[in-house]
């Protein structure tokens, strides 16, 4: 907003006024009928003035013509004639001005014959009646979509639409029933704050609108999220959301189920529950209603911080004695921090905390949890977002930087280690949104960039800049993430993840003292048995729901009500039910460089930069034209369409080799050391079908280390 004039934010401008072309496009064709007469009327006009000039040559005295209103043009009658010409100039004017007539008609003939096909259903304003009317919502679906997507304040999106209503008069006049904004919300003051709830019923519903691949499932699996959310920096109004999202869904995305709002926590988390809990017995007793069939919901697992799990669970925290969710041990106190040294203690059970067994040392009070068909113990999994990644990787990183002096690395090894990771980015490829940043700013890294230094970058970049002994129990750690990690090896492997983790936590304190082997270390020595269970760990992390918890704080525009705020702009995008995108394989940046075999006719095929699949995209350029077929590595060149077949042309690393021999071979993970010599000069043909793993090159040394996207 400038000088009173609405200016639209960039790259959404483009947005509306595609939608205003298109829509002119079908109703208002007259006004696109007008633009292409006075187009044909401009070309005539250039004609008279042309044959104008010639008359000027011929009669230099020729006067000037006015034209009259008169039904014909050509009527001799509406001129007049001034100056000093002769009868002789009145009829060559006139056969000007007849030259002029039959230059106009015959332009709006060949306009009328050229586009008689295109305008035959739009002949006249007349015709643009009721049948138009699903256009008319059209235009208003696709403001509404792109007014909530874009996040347009509501100020500014009222000004637009007073803007558009000038050309489509047919929109409300207020932004409000456009949105279809609720007038009233329904808040209730709840532990200590307020509480909104939206629904487990009314969120399935929009799910199963919007991806038909669910309706076939007889029982669907929910996951559930709790957590707090600060709003402000200036106060501790916090959220409090409880999400959930299905594990079947195509692209899964969390919704809100029910939404808190106070200044630190709930007071009890029992009432804070309580509205989930009582419609999920109903779920689970009556099951949930479809059309014509009744489709069972069971809740899978509880995804957590320790903080939430120990409030929601009421249950000791990570600071208490007993405050390990998973074994019975009782904690030391040693330097001011509560550690957790045994790795074999006897482990809790559901049985026993529903019979309320841990009453007198690991539990509070009944959780109202409990009266769901939910294992309080075996379904509230470890996070390994917060345990692995924010937690024990963070904390090694602190401890080499400026941690004890028998661990501590050298002041020029962390810049060595600090630049080699930034260098290292450049060779991420695009599923990497966070591709890494100086130590300097470790306190700000995020938990994908802890991730992608554990399972990619960290192995390369602290070679030879850590002792033997320190690397050797780093790399414990990475490959035992990393078989977690794997949808292919998680479950042939994760026994001997576990005794690769009990071994790090051993050495973690030998090496760096028993008094850091605190809640997130020790509970690496439980991370496998649930990667067992609830499958890799990035099948139950707290990544989706961290992502969302970042869009949800943005529909937060001031500080005045924010619940209802919240709310509104919720309810508002629950009116777009979106189809999901069928997944599919296709091409994309298409090109005639090549390179292309000799047996290949080039006027039979397509060449292509790019191809898109369900899970990732490949291209003929690094750093996303890295695959693996079986045990080969291979570089994408060029990618084919011939026949509606689709081809990739690829060169071969002849030579690989182990990147590691501890804890195991690193080719047993799917990681070789491929030299850059040894690439073939003959291209390959492999079908998209065919590739194993679409994989990350690193540069090392005289070559790459090839390592599988996870």
């Amino acid at each position: 907003m400038a000088g009173g004039v609405f200016r639209c934010p960039s790259g959404l401008s483009c947005c509306i006024f595609r939608a205003m072309e298109e829509y002119t496009n079908k109703l208002d064709i007259v006004v696109t009928d007008r633009t292409l007469h006075r187009q044909a009327m401009k070309r005539a006009e250039r004609r008279m003035a042309m044959l104008q000039d010639v008359q000027d040559e011929e009669s230099p005295q020729f006067a000037t013509i006015s034209p009259v209103s008169s039904p014909e043009i050509g009527d001799d009658n509406t001129h007049i004639v001034s100056g000093n010409g002769t009868g002789g100039v009145c009829s060559q004017a006139s056969a000007v001005q007849q030259d002029f007539q039959q230059a106009t008609s015959q332009e709006f003939d060949d306009l009328d014959r050229s586009d008689a096909d295109t305008y035959s259903d739009y002949s006249s304003d007349s015709d643009l009646g009721d049948d138009s009317l699903p256009e008319k919502d059209d235009l208003a679906a696709q403001l509404r979509e792109w007014i909530l997507d874009c996040g347009i304040a509501q100020a500014h999106a009222q000004r637009l639409l007073g803007i558009l209503r000038h050309h489509f008069t047919f929109l409300p006049k207020d932004i409000r029933t456009l949105l279809e904004t609720r007038r009233s919300c329904n808040i209730q003051e709840v532990a200590g704050g307020f509480y909104h709830h939206f629904g487990i019923r009314e969120n399935l519903r929009q799910r199963l609108l919007s991806d038909p691949t669910l309706l076939p499932n007889d029982q669907l699996s929910l996951q559930i999220n709790v957590d707090g959310l600060p709003l402000f920096k200036s106060t501790t109004t916090t959220f409090w959301p409880i999400l959930g999202m299905l594990q079947q869904e195509q692209n899964p995305e969390p919704f809100v189920i029910g939404l808190w709002l106070g200044q630190s926590k709930p007071t009890d988390s029992n009432h804070f529950m309580q509205k989930f809990v009582e419609e999920m017995q109903e779920i689970e007793a009556e099951g949930f209603a479809w059309e014509d069939r009744l489709i069972q919901v069971k809740i899978v697992n509880v995804i957590c911080d320790t903080p939430a799990r120990a409030f929601i669970k009421k249950v000791k925290g990570h600071t208490g004695y007993f405050g390990c969710d998973f074994c019975e041990q009782s904690g030391e106190w040693k330097q001011h921090r509560m550690t957790f040294p045994q790795s074999d203690a006897a482990a809790r059970t559901d049985v026993k905390f529903d019979e309320m067994h841990y009453i007198d040392e690991h539990q509070h009070d009944e959780s109202i949890l409990t009266r769901l068909t939910l294992g309080m113990v075996s379904q509230f999994p470890l996070d390994y977002m917060h345990l692995v990644c924010l937690g024990v990787v963070k904390k090694l990183l602190s401890m080499w930087m400026c941690g004890p002096l028998q661990v501590r690395v050298a002041g020029n090894m962390i810049r060595c280690i600090s630049d080699k990771v930034c260098s290292l980015k450049n060779y991420l490829p695009r599923e990497f949104v966070r591709k890494g940043r100086t130590l300097d700013e470790l306190e700000r890294w995020k938990a994908t960039e802890f991730r992608t230094f554990l399972l990619y970058t960290g192995p390369i970049a602290l070679r030879g800049k850590l002792s033997s002994a320190l690397y050797d129990n780093f790399m414990l750690l990475s490959v035992a993430i990393t078989l977690l990690c794997s949808p292919a090896m998680y479950l042939d492997y994760f026994s001997y993840a576990s005794d690769l983790l009990c071994v790090f936590v051993e050495n973690f304190s030998t090496m760096y003292g028993s008094q850091h082997v605190v809640y997130n270390v020790h509970c690496l020595t439980h991370l496998a048995s649930h990667a067992s269970q609830h499958g890799p760990l990035h099948a139950f992390s707290s990544f989706p729901f961290e992502n969302y918890l970042r869009s949800l704080k943005k529909l937060i525009r001031k500080p005045n009500q924010p619940l209802a705020q919240a709310v509104r702009r919720i309810m508002e995008k629950r009116h777009i039910v979106r189809q999901c995108p069928q997944k599919r394989t296709y091409c994309k940046k298409q090109h005639g460089r090549g390179p292309l075999p000799n047996f290949i006719d080039v006027t039979n095929c397509v060449q292509y930069r790019e191809i898109h699949t369900p899970k990732y995209v490949l291209s003929s350029k690094s750093p996303d034209n890295g695959i693996q077929v079986k045990d080969n590595v291979f570089v994408i060149r060029n990618v084919l369409l011939q026949n509606g077949n689709i081809s990739i042309l690829c060169q071969r690393f002849g030579v690989k080799e182990n990147f590691f021999t501890y804890p195991a071979d690193s080719s047993r993970l799917n990681i070789f050391r491929v030299k850059s010599s040894s690439l073939s000069h003959n291209l390959t043909i492999i079908r998209p079908d065919e590739i194993t793993f679409k994989v990350v090159l690193l540069p090392h040394g005289d070559g790459y280390v090839s390592i599988p996207l996870l």
